[in-house]
């Protein structure tokens, strides 16, 4: 003979209970976990954005000089889930630490201008920016790095 007693409707409440309260726990860590990220949905949006539009003008200078390999495109849905996966930890940071809501734009504002000037020069090897606005645009980014060169010199 068995020890264990049958089934009874006690078991039965307490695991009904049991499971109400753990989806009801599960659904609001789920819930707080898309408002933080949802709330800073702009910035998973300019990401996505530069990243893709890096890869659009890198994929069209490719199939123009017949480069194009598949493997190497896979690289821009690399570089989005990195830079995805490093903004929701940055964000997770500043959410955890009021006083630092700064470090998302300290930490992802490099990799965005990055980027940027990355798409201005696979427009300028299609065709689509002249030479002499491409040496605008990278002067001023240099001029800018000179001056901020000297400014932590002079400190």
């Amino acid at each position: 003979m068995s020890n264990t007693a049958p089934y009874s409707m006690n078991n039965y409440i307490l695991d009904k209970t049991f499971l109400i309260l753990l989806s009801a726990n599960i659904g609001g860590a789920i819930a707080i976990i898309f408002d933080a990220y949802l709330a800073d949905g702009l910035q998973f949006f300019a990401v996505f954005l530069v990243v893709v539009m890096d890869l659009i003008f890198g994929v069209a200078r490719a199939l123009q000089n017949g480069t194009f390999e598949t493997k190497k495109s896979f690289k821009g849905v690399y570089r989005l889930v990195a830079f995805w996966a490093l903004l929701a930890v940055v964000i997770a940071i500043e959410k955890g630490f009021n006083y630092i809501d700064w470090m998302s734009e300290a930490v992802m504002m490099p990799i965005i201008v990055f980027m940027l000037i990355s798409i201005v020069k696979n427009m300028h090897l299609i065709g689509l920016i002249p030479k002499s606005l491409l040496t605008e645009i990278l002067s001023k980014v240099d001029k800018y790095k000179d001056e901020d060169k000297q400014n932590e010199t002079t400190e």
